[in-house]
């Protein structure tokens, strides 16, 4: 029952106690009003009874409606409670949103330096690639060029070989006629300078002097290696070259200066010692070196 019709009902019984004796009143002046007195009495009763019946309806509508109420505030703390506990669980999800927003936001940076780093590393990568690869055709076009040059090294060192046995074997040729030429010079009896001896025979302590100044092969090498005050030249004891020898350094043409040949020598090589030399001149791989007695007689 709702509450304007509990209302009406209220307002219906008051009325009726109200109207009752005025209409009694009227009726006793118009009819016969003890008739209607009793009349109305049952009337008044009926109503009462339906009052009571409307009380005790209302009553058994407000018990019901105050245990429907205290339900529905017992439903009401509850659902506040539930919706307290939902509303904890939104900002506890709202502030792990955040929190993954956030870590997402720093997750999308660090790929986007990430991307960019390895996008450096990729053209890096590729420039180290077309660097490695010109590297390697450099690598090849060297070695095709070493093979090149061993190959000419073997073929000039052949060469020289052949050149240095040709020099060596002409050297000893004509050491041979200078031999030869000394000897008819001094079967002839004539001097050093074509002359006739005017005493007949040579002495001879005269003929054992002429005899060890009897010209020998020239001896001729390289400067291979040059450290502070020695050098290492190329030719060695199987060409004559002796200790305190002294040979001349030339370049081209030039004088560059004198090497005193040490105990280093070898059959292939020896040691000597810078004694002389022009002034800012200083020996150097490639110089040609000529024994002493050679130099002197070629000038």
């Amino acid at each position: 029952m709702t509450t304007t019709a509990k209302i009406f009902i209220i307002l219906v019984c008051l009325f009726a106690f109200i109207f009752t004796p005025l209409a009694i009143q009227f009726a006793a002046q118009t009819n016969n009003w003890k008739q209607l007195a009793e009349s109305w009495r049952d009337q008044s009763e009926a109503d009462a009874a339906y009052a009571r019946s409307v009380q005790s309806l209302y009553t058994r509508d407000a018990v019901r409606a105050a245990a429907q109420q205290q339900q529905d505030q017992a439903r009401i703390t509850e659902l506040s409670h539930q919706i307290e506990q939902l509303n904890q669980q939104i900002a506890k999800v709202t502030s792990d949103f955040n929190t993954l927003k956030l870590e997402y936001a720093k997750l999308k940076t660090a790929n986007e330096l990430q991307n960019g780093t390895m996008a450096v590393l990729a053209k890096h990568h590729d420039e180290m690639t077309e660097t490695n690869q010109k590297l390697r055709e450099r690598e090849l076009t060297l070695q095709t060029r070493n093979a090149e040059l061993l190959d000419q090294v073997k073929r000039l060192t052949a060469d020289k070989v052949v050149l240095t046995q040709q020099l060596n074997q002409r050297a000893q040729e004509v050491a041979v006629c200078r031999e030869e030429n000394e000897a008819l010079r001094q079967g002839a009896g004539l001097t050093r300078r074509g002359e006739f001896e005017t005493g007949g025979s040579v002495a001879p302590s005269a003929r054992a002097v002429n005899a060890s100044e009897a010209p020998r092969a020239p001896v001729r090498g390289l400067v291979k290696n040059v450290q502070g005050n020695l050098a290492t030249i190329d030719v060695g004891s199987s060409s004559g070259i002796r200790e305190g020898m002294v040979m001349v350094v030339m370049r081209g043409s030039d004088y560059v200066g004198d090497l005193v040949i040490t105990q280093e020598v070898n059959p292939t090589e020896a040691v000597g010692e810078v004694r002389a030399g022009i002034q800012n001149q200083r020996i150097r791989p490639g110089d040609v070196v000529v024994d002493e007695v050679s130099f002197n007689a070629r000038g």
